[in-house]
């Protein structure tokens, strides 16, 4: 074996450990943290707004989030504005609606919902 073939041969195999190293949930969905689409919207973070909404709904559940939110620093101000916001994100951007489904259920497929 001549040395520029050794050198050939030890890249394919340097190719072949990086093909199968193993992702973070993040790179599997897609999901770049660092992008504009998933940045605090009036100070609350995509993470912040799943927690709180993720208050069971009862007729008072309006409320019942704003003050959630309150309890976790956000004005009733900035929570309007956030909702809206993020709705709106996950409504119209596949990232940002990986990112909601990543956060609430790291195992869930991505693009799926958990009944799929």
């Amino acid at each position: 074996m001549t040395v520029a073939a050794g050198v050939r041969h030890r890249d394919r195999r340097e190719g072949a450990v990086s093909l199968f190293r193993r992702r973070s949930p993040s790179e599997k969905w897609g999901i770049d943290w660092s992008s504009p689409e998933l940045q605090p919207i009036n100070g609350v973070s995509l993470q912040t707004y799943v927690q709180v909404t993720s208050v069971p709904w009862t007729g008072q559940s309006g409320n019942l989030r704003t003050a959630e939110a309150e309890k976790a620093g956000v004005s009733p101000q900035d929570w309007t504005a956030a909702v809206v916001g993020w709705q709106v994100r996950i409504g119209s951007n596949q990232m940002v609606m990986n990112a909601m489904q990543l956060i609430m259920d790291p195992e869930v497929t991505p693009g799926r919902s958990h009944g799929a």
